[in-house]
């Protein structure tokens, strides 16, 4: 996985012949797992001058461990108490409803109201050009109270309309769109909750954004509530380019 001892002041490099070499072997999820570990505890190093270019974690403050939104920004629109928050409780800040722990490390993002309440959370994130690979990963975590999901047709994610909007969605967004853009500005949508899907779950949605290699994207996590309580929890937050 790495070898050689980092040169005094040096950067260290990934070595990535595990995956470079062996594309099919069912022991590749690990040995990405185990090395992002590496290069985020500084371990991970190479004594190889033609070594490819090394494995690059993206997204800053991905797991909220700095115990805030260091690295990202915010928009919450409200009438009511509401907010993307930061949080190590087991309880909503505004709901007061029951919350799980983080999946990972001590502090998770949530979305939480008390009220009709749009939450937008968002980093804008360069994927150097030359890479093939730069997956995405989140845990999410839903708790959509109301008994189903809804998505406004045409107020996009305005909570203040006559339309119902009950939706959480990812998307990469073109960083020069409006944050709440649902049009144009969105170059591709990640992850959307649908009419149907289960309303209180744990998921970890993934997706290979190399197609942006060379640019500079925006990843947005946003939810429309105008019904009922919804929180959303957001943590292990990765881009890792390869």
């Amino acid at each position: 996985m790495y070898r050689g001892a980092p040169p005094p002041g040096g950067t260290l490099a990934f070595v990535r012949t595990a995956f470079t070499n062996y594309p099919g072997d069912p022991m590749r999820p690990f040995l990405r797992a185990t090395a992002v570990l590496l290069v985020a505890a500084g371990l991970a190093c190479s004594d190889d001058s033609t070594a490819p270019t090394p494995l690059l974690l993206l997204v800053e403050n991905g797991g909220f461990e700095s115990g805030d939104l260091t690295g990202w920004m915010k928009s919450v629109t409200t009438l009511d108490v509401a907010d993307v928050y930061v949080t190590d409780a087991a309880t909503g800040p505004a709901s007061g409803n029951n919350i799980p722990a983080p999946p990972e490390g001590t502090y998770g993002a949530l979305f939480d109201q008390d009220g009709p309440a749009t939450h937008i959370l968002y980093q804008d994130i360069t994927i150097p050009a030359g890479y093939t690979v730069a997956d995405f990963t989140a845990s999410i975590y839903l708790n959509n109270v109301l008994t189903d999901y809804h998505i406004a047709p045409t107020e996009g994610l305005a909570v203040n309309g006559s339309e119902q909007n009950q939706q959480f969605r990812i998307d990469v967004m073109n960083p020069g769109a409006a944050v709440d853009d649902v049009g144009a500005g969105v170059l591709e949508n990640l992850y959307q909750t649908d009419p149907g899907d289960p309303l209180s779950e744990n998921i970890l949605v993934t997706a290979n954004l190399a197609a942006y290699a060379g640019q500079t994207v925006r990843l947005r996590f946003a939810a429309a509530v105008n019904e009922d309580f919804f929180q959303v929890g957001i943590d292990e937050v990765q881009v890792v380019a390869d």
